[in-house]
């Protein structure tokens, strides 16, 4: 969330108020940054040529049908928005954010980060996270 907050803030001086309130817009969210590399190489541009035109779009528009959060009572939560970074092969890693409601997540004990095969041959691949430890994650403290 503070990461957010930073981003939006810049190299501008803001006041408690000005940060509680960004807080609080981007506090409702779980954020999630999946890299994906093969040979310490962007995943994406180490794909076949005949696969690169499916895996841009796929990336860039569909990955919200191959990625759920599920809760410790198998409540699922639908991706709310995602983003690729493109970087052009210039990169190490190909980088996708992910955005999802903290509602459903909340006074759970654990979420699970699910990513189905949507094309690069790595399988189901889940990831969980106990909740309590995303919970006590530190704030930043901003300096005016």
């Amino acid at each position: 969330t503070d990461l957010w907050v930073y981003q939006e803030i810049g190299k501008h001086k803001a006041t408690p108020e000005q940060i509680d309130t960004l807080r609080k817009k981007y506090s409702q969210y779980l954020y999630f940054i999946l890299s994906l590399s093969a040979n310490n190489k962007e995943a994406l541009h180490q794909a076949a040529s005949d696969q690169y035109g499916d895996l841009v779009q796929t990336l860039s528009f569909r990955m919200n049908n191959y990625v759920t959060l599920t809760t410790s009572v198998n409540d699922s939560i639908p991706v709310g928005d995602f983003m690729l970074n493109r970087t052009y092969g210039m990169s190490n890693s190909t980088d996708l954010l992910f955005v999802f409601s903290k509602e459903k997540a909340k006074g759970k004990d654990w979420i699970q980060f699910n990513l189905n095969e949507f094309g690069l041959g790595i399988g189901n691949q889940r990831f969980r996270f106990e909740m309590r430890d995303l919970e006590k994650i530190p704030e930043v403290t901003f300096e005016n």
